[in-house]
Protein backbone atom coordinates (compact mmCIF):
# COMPACT_ATOMS: atom_id res chain seq x y z
CA UNK A 1 0.00 0.00 0.00
CA UNK A 2 1.32 3.35 -0.92
CA UNK A 3 1.33 6.58 1.12
CA UNK A 4 -2.03 7.75 2.43
CA UNK A 5 -3.66 10.09 0.31
CA UNK A 6 -4.20 13.76 1.29
CA UNK A 7 -7.15 15.54 2.00
CA UNK A 8 -8.19 17.31 -1.55
CA UNK A 9 -8.71 21.86 -0.63
CA UNK A 10 -11.96 23.03 -2.28
CA UNK A 11 -10.90 25.24 -5.08
CA UNK A 12 -10.01 28.90 -4.19
CA UNK A 13 -11.49 32.14 -6.21
CA UNK A 14 -9.22 33.59 -8.36
CA UNK A 15 -7.40 36.92 -6.59
CA UNK A 16 -7.13 40.11 -8.76
CA UNK A 17 -3.29 40.99 -9.33
CA UNK A 18 -2.33 44.01 -6.77
CA UNK A 19 -4.96 42.69 -4.45
CA UNK A 20 -4.57 42.08 -0.79
CA UNK A 21 -7.18 39.36 -1.51
CA UNK A 22 -9.78 40.47 1.48
CA UNK A 23 -13.09 40.53 0.61
CA UNK A 24 -15.41 42.68 2.06
CA UNK A 25 -18.05 42.61 4.36
CA UNK A 26 -21.78 42.95 3.82
CA UNK A 27 -21.49 46.44 5.97
CA UNK A 28 -18.34 47.65 4.03
CA UNK A 29 -19.70 47.12 1.34
CA UNK A 30 -22.94 48.74 2.21
CA UNK A 31 -20.81 51.48 3.13
CA UNK A 32 -18.75 51.50 -0.31
CA UNK A 33 -22.28 51.33 -2.44
CA UNK A 34 -23.85 54.97 -0.30
CA UNK A 35 -20.34 56.56 -0.70
CA UNK A 36 -20.70 55.91 -4.67
CA UNK A 37 -24.29 57.45 -4.21
CA UNK A 38 -23.27 60.15 -2.54
CA UNK A 39 -20.73 61.30 -4.93
CA UNK A 40 -22.92 61.01 -7.77
CA UNK A 41 -25.39 62.76 -5.99
CA UNK A 42 -23.20 65.95 -5.59
CA UNK A 43 -21.60 65.73 -8.72
CA UNK A 44 -24.93 66.10 -10.31
CA UNK A 45 -26.00 68.84 -7.48
CA UNK A 46 -22.95 70.97 -8.51
CA UNK A 47 -23.81 70.93 -11.97
CA UNK A 48 -24.27 74.70 -12.67
CA UNK A 49 -28.31 74.35 -13.43
CA UNK A 50 -29.03 77.93 -13.88
CA UNK A 51 -28.64 79.74 -17.35
CA UNK A 52 -27.63 83.10 -17.54
CA UNK A 53 -29.75 83.67 -20.85
CA UNK A 54 -33.09 82.90 -18.94
CA UNK A 55 -32.42 86.42 -17.08
CA UNK A 56 -30.83 88.51 -19.50
CA UNK A 57 -33.40 89.26 -21.82
CA UNK A 58 -30.88 90.11 -24.45
CA UNK A 59 -32.07 92.13 -27.33
CA UNK A 60 -32.44 90.44 -30.96
CA UNK A 61 -28.98 91.75 -32.23
CA UNK A 62 -30.66 93.34 -35.42
CA UNK A 63 -31.88 95.86 -32.46
CA UNK A 64 -28.96 95.99 -30.30
CA UNK A 65 -26.76 97.11 -33.12
CA UNK A 66 -27.73 100.22 -35.15
CA UNK A 67 -27.68 100.32 -39.27
CA UNK A 68 -26.03 104.08 -38.68
CA UNK A 69 -23.82 105.55 -36.20
CA UNK A 70 -20.84 107.65 -36.35
CA UNK A 71 -19.37 107.98 -40.13
CA UNK A 72 -20.48 104.51 -40.41
CA UNK A 73 -23.81 102.94 -42.16
CA UNK A 74 -24.85 99.63 -43.50
CA UNK A 75 -24.43 98.85 -47.06
CA UNK A 76 -26.53 95.33 -47.14
CA UNK A 77 -25.14 95.31 -50.65
CA UNK A 78 -21.69 93.93 -49.74
CA UNK A 79 -22.89 91.37 -47.02
CA UNK A 80 -21.98 88.94 -49.10
CA UNK A 81 -18.24 89.79 -49.09
CA UNK A 82 -18.48 88.16 -45.26
CA UNK A 83 -16.91 84.89 -44.36
CA UNK A 84 -19.64 82.99 -42.56
CA UNK A 85 -19.06 80.40 -40.12
CA UNK A 86 -21.07 77.09 -40.84
CA UNK A 87 -24.53 77.29 -37.99
CA UNK A 88 -25.55 74.48 -36.10
CA UNK A 89 -28.32 72.57 -38.06
CA UNK A 90 -30.48 72.83 -34.67
CA UNK A 91 -29.52 76.14 -32.73
CA UNK A 92 -30.93 76.71 -29.16
CA UNK A 93 -33.55 79.09 -29.55
CA UNK A 94 -31.55 81.89 -27.97
CA UNK A 95 -28.52 81.66 -30.47
CA UNK A 96 -28.37 84.57 -32.98
CA UNK A 97 -26.32 85.93 -35.17
CA UNK A 98 -25.41 88.66 -37.54
CA UNK A 99 -23.74 89.45 -40.59
CA UNK A 100 -23.03 93.09 -41.82
CA UNK A 101 -21.00 94.82 -43.94
CA UNK A 102 -20.51 99.05 -43.34
CA UNK A 103 -18.74 102.10 -44.99
CA UNK A 104 -17.73 105.26 -43.90
CA UNK A 105 -17.67 108.83 -45.77
CA UNK A 106 -14.25 107.79 -47.43
CA UNK A 107 -16.11 104.68 -48.80
CA UNK A 108 -13.53 102.55 -46.27
CA UNK A 109 -15.54 98.85 -45.85
CA UNK A 110 -15.59 96.93 -42.62
CA UNK A 111 -17.34 93.98 -41.83
CA UNK A 112 -19.18 92.78 -38.96
CA UNK A 113 -19.78 89.62 -37.66
CA UNK A 114 -21.45 88.94 -33.98
CA UNK A 115 -22.50 85.31 -32.80
CA UNK A 116 -24.62 84.50 -29.51
CA UNK A 117 -24.57 81.70 -27.60
CA UNK A 118 -26.65 80.90 -25.09
CA UNK A 119 -24.63 77.99 -23.09
CA UNK A 120 -20.90 78.89 -23.29
CA UNK A 121 -19.48 75.92 -21.14
CA UNK A 122 -17.66 74.15 -23.68
CA UNK A 123 -16.46 74.72 -26.87
CA UNK A 124 -19.81 75.74 -28.53
CA UNK A 125 -17.89 78.75 -30.71
CA UNK A 126 -15.26 76.40 -31.74
CA UNK A 127 -16.24 76.76 -35.00
CA UNK A 128 -17.13 80.25 -35.26
CA UNK A 129 -13.32 81.41 -33.92
CA UNK A 130 -11.78 83.26 -37.35
CA UNK A 131 -8.68 80.94 -37.15
CA UNK A 132 -11.20 77.76 -38.11
CA UNK A 133 -13.88 79.42 -39.94
CA UNK A 134 -11.25 80.92 -42.66
CA UNK A 135 -9.12 77.89 -42.96
CA UNK A 136 -12.60 76.24 -44.01
CA UNK A 137 -13.41 78.54 -46.71
CA UNK A 138 -10.39 78.20 -47.94
CA UNK A 139 -7.98 81.00 -46.60
CA UNK A 140 -4.58 80.61 -45.59
CA UNK A 141 -3.49 81.90 -42.02
CA UNK A 142 -0.42 84.46 -42.41
CA UNK A 143 -0.29 86.35 -39.60
CA UNK A 144 -1.88 86.42 -35.72
CA UNK A 145 -1.13 88.13 -32.59
CA UNK A 146 -3.05 89.62 -29.93
CA UNK A 147 -3.66 93.30 -29.19
CA UNK A 148 -4.78 96.34 -26.80
CA UNK A 149 -7.44 98.52 -28.44
CA UNK A 150 -7.77 101.68 -26.32
CA UNK A 151 -11.33 102.80 -26.01
CA UNK A 152 -13.31 105.28 -24.12
CA UNK A 153 -14.06 103.09 -20.63
CA UNK A 154 -11.21 100.13 -21.10
CA UNK A 155 -8.33 98.90 -22.66
CA UNK A 156 -9.96 95.76 -24.92
CA UNK A 157 -7.83 92.78 -25.73
CA UNK A 158 -8.12 91.44 -28.81
CA UNK A 159 -6.63 88.87 -31.32
CA UNK A 160 -5.57 89.61 -34.51
CA UNK A 161 -5.03 87.84 -37.60
CA UNK A 162 -4.08 88.13 -41.86
CA UNK A 163 -5.88 85.45 -44.27
CA UNK A 164 -4.98 85.26 -47.59
CA UNK A 165 -7.19 83.49 -50.46
CA UNK A 166 -5.51 83.52 -53.92
CA UNK A 167 -5.80 87.43 -54.47
CA UNK A 168 -7.66 88.39 -51.50
CA UNK A 169 -6.09 89.63 -48.23
CA UNK A 170 -8.10 90.15 -45.51
CA UNK A 171 -7.55 91.34 -41.74
CA UNK A 172 -9.29 90.21 -38.75
CA UNK A 173 -9.71 91.32 -35.64
CA UNK A 174 -11.90 89.44 -33.13
CA UNK A 175 -12.11 88.86 -28.88
CA UNK A 176 -15.29 86.80 -27.41
CA UNK A 177 -17.26 87.06 -24.45
CA UNK A 178 -18.02 85.03 -21.04
CA UNK A 179 -21.34 86.39 -19.29
CA UNK A 180 -21.17 90.38 -19.92
CA UNK A 181 -17.10 90.75 -19.59
CA UNK A 182 -14.41 90.55 -22.93
CA UNK A 183 -12.19 87.66 -23.46
CA UNK A 184 -9.64 85.57 -25.49
CA UNK A 185 -9.39 81.68 -26.58
CA UNK A 186 -7.43 79.76 -24.03
CA UNK A 187 -6.73 80.07 -19.96
CA UNK A 188 -8.39 83.79 -19.61
CA UNK A 189 -11.85 82.07 -21.54
CA UNK A 190 -11.49 78.76 -19.43
CA UNK A 191 -10.95 80.38 -16.07
CA UNK A 192 -14.37 82.60 -16.52
CA UNK A 193 -16.54 80.10 -17.47
CA UNK A 194 -14.28 77.91 -14.40
CA UNK A 195 -16.46 81.21 -11.87
CA UNK A 196 -19.60 80.69 -13.34
CA UNK A 197 -19.95 77.29 -13.20
CA UNK A 198 -18.87 77.23 -8.96
CA UNK A 199 -21.59 79.70 -9.00
CA UNK A 200 -23.88 77.56 -10.74
CA UNK A 201 -24.58 79.45 -13.70
CA UNK A 202 -24.41 78.14 -17.29
CA UNK A 203 -22.96 81.28 -18.97
CA UNK A 204 -23.59 83.23 -22.74
CA UNK A 205 -21.15 84.68 -24.69
CA UNK A 206 -20.58 86.24 -27.91
CA UNK A 207 -17.65 86.14 -30.43
CA UNK A 208 -17.21 89.49 -32.18
CA UNK A 209 -15.02 89.15 -35.33
CA UNK A 210 -14.24 92.92 -37.30
CA UNK A 211 -12.49 92.52 -40.70
CA UNK A 212 -11.52 94.28 -44.02
CA UNK A 213 -9.38 93.77 -47.24
CA UNK A 214 -6.17 94.87 -47.02
CA UNK A 215 -5.43 97.67 -49.14
CA UNK A 216 -1.74 99.10 -49.89
CA UNK A 217 -2.99 102.57 -49.22
CA UNK A 218 -4.33 101.82 -45.63
CA UNK A 219 -3.44 99.92 -42.68
CA UNK A 220 -6.31 97.63 -42.28
CA UNK A 221 -6.29 97.14 -38.35
CA UNK A 222 -6.01 101.00 -37.57
CA UNK A 223 -9.25 101.36 -39.61
CA UNK A 224 -11.05 98.41 -37.19
CA UNK A 225 -9.75 100.65 -34.12
CA UNK A 226 -11.71 103.25 -35.19
CA UNK A 227 -14.63 101.28 -35.90
CA UNK A 228 -14.92 99.52 -32.87
CA UNK A 229 -14.45 102.63 -30.74
CA UNK A 230 -17.22 103.91 -32.71
CA UNK A 231 -19.19 100.35 -31.83
CA UNK A 232 -18.53 100.81 -28.69
CA UNK A 233 -20.25 104.45 -28.64
CA UNK A 234 -23.25 103.10 -30.14
CA UNK A 235 -23.19 99.83 -28.28
CA UNK A 236 -22.18 101.06 -24.41
CA UNK A 237 -23.55 98.63 -22.84
CA UNK A 238 -23.32 95.43 -25.20
CA UNK A 239 -20.43 93.13 -27.07
CA UNK A 240 -18.12 92.84 -23.86
CA UNK A 241 -17.71 97.08 -23.95
CA UNK A 242 -17.90 99.32 -20.67
CA UNK A 243 -20.15 102.24 -21.02
CA UNK A 244 -19.26 104.91 -21.66
CA UNK A 245 -18.18 107.55 -18.96
CA UNK A 246 -20.99 110.61 -19.53
CA UNK A 247 -19.44 114.15 -20.40
CA UNK A 248 -19.28 116.04 -17.44
CA UNK A 249 -21.78 118.81 -17.10
CA UNK A 250 -20.59 122.47 -18.36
Amino acid sequence: FGPPSRPVSPPQAAVPPGSSGRILSWGQSLLLTAALVVTGTLSVAMMPQRMMADSKHLPALESLIPHRFGDWRHDDLTDKLLIKPRMKAAPDPHDQALARTYVNGQGERVMLFVSYGSNQLGHEFQEHRPEFCYRAAGFTLLETGDARLSLSAQDLKVRQLLAQQNERLEAITYWMTIGDLPTLPGVPRKIQQLRHGLRGEIPDGMLVRVSSLKMASTDAFALQARFIADLQRAVPDGLGFRPVPAAPAD
